[in-house]
This record gives structure tokens, sequence and C-alpha cells, in this order.
């Protein structure tokens, strides 16, 4: 019926990204994680400095609380379709590199356009109240400069990358526009990007 709650299972990820439900409350989520790391740890050959976090859409703001919270654990961090964008920033464990990335039809951003122009990708970021939000809480929480350099092609994606305040650090924060991306990670089938493929291709030259 019109008004009856979206009752959704969505992971605990930073206050404010979502509203409880009467009566419920926060799960711990990042405990959870952690235990699987610790188990994983135990039971298989892994290398713990190169343990990364993916996520889509509240799977990418919790990913976002990771890379908050479990910095000494986590080497690098892809929010796909979602990031925390609160006017908000927090003091973290460690300065985490981060890759947002989300498509330009992806309509949960834009309210009322169905499709973003890739051409207006810096203007987005710079007067879009959203990305404002998402820039200021990444930049002032894990130390990148507030400045960034655009690289890519309109017809593919395009990048804004962001460096570290200090020097010589190998880390980035990078913000993806994916064109002809709706709300959905990229797997080739639902759109011509491979999603894990590439996110991989960035992950691994990070570690701990």
């Amino acid at each position: 019926p019109a008004g009856t709650p979206v009752m959704d299972t969505r992971w605990s990820s930073m206050d404010g990204d979502f509203v409880y439900c009467s009566g419920d409350g926060p799960s711990d989520d990042v405990g959870f994680l952690k235990e699987i790391i610790k188990e994983l740890e135990q039971e298989l050959n892994i290398d713990p400095s190169r343990i990364y976090m993916v996520g889509f859409s509240s799977g990418a703001q919790m990913a976002y609380r990771c890379a908050v919270e479990m910095g000494d654990q986590i080497a690098a961090v892809v929010e796909s379709g979602a990031s925390h964008y609160q006017n908000t920033s927090y003091t973290t464990q460690r300065d985490v590199p981060i890759t947002f990335q989300l498509g330009n039809m992806d309509e949960t951003w834009v309210s009322g356009v169905s499709e973003v122009p890739m051409e207006l990708f810096d203007s987005l970021l710079n007067n879009y109240y959203v990305f404002q939000r998402i820039i200021k809480n990444h930049t002032e929480s894990f130390h990148y400069q507030s400045d960034y350099s655009v690289s890519g092609d309109t017809t593919v994606s395009l990048t804004a990358r962001f460096d570290p305040l200090t020097g010589g650090s190998n880390r980035e924060f990078k913000i993806t526009l994916i064109n002809g991306l709706e709300h959905k990670y990229p797997n080739t089938v639902n759109h011509p990007m491979n999603g894990a493929e590439v996110n991989w291709e960035w992950l691994r030259q990070f570690s701990l």
C-alpha cells in the first residue's frame, strides 16, 4: 500500500547512510568482517598484507566504513555504485587507497536525471552537493588533496585522481564515471566493462 515503509537488508555502514526500521538497530558488521578475515587467515594460506574490500551499493557504503575502521587490515578499497555522502570526516587508522566508481546512467544519484552527460563530469564534481560531500569526507579523512586531475575517454570512462597530501606516498583516491552503466556492478553481461578485472588490476598494486 502507498506509504508502507520499504524494508531492506543492508550493511550497517556509517550513521546517516540509512534509517533503521522501528525497533531495529545496528549489527556489528565490522566485527563480522574482522571475524571472516581471522578465519581465512587460520584456514587458508593468504597474504594478510593484501586483503582488499570491494562493495556494491550498500556494500560500497560498508566498504567506506571498513576503510575508516579497518585500515590496519584492508590494503585498498573499491566503492561501486554508492559511497558515504554525509558532510562528515573521520579519524582513521590509516590513509587507505580508494576508488569510488559509478555509472552515468545510475538514477540513484542525480534526482530526475536518467543519464548524466559524460562531458559534465567536472561540473558534477564541483557543483553537485552529493559529490562535493563525497570528495570532502574522503580527502579530509584519508588526507588527500582537494585538487584533482582528470583522465580518460568520454566514450568509456572518466577518472578524477586525487593525490595524497604528502608527496611520494604510494596511494590515491579516484572517482570514476563509467559511460552507459546503470546502478549495477559491471560484469560484461550488464555492461561491456569487466569490473572484477579492472578493479583487481588497480587493487593489486597496493599492500599494507
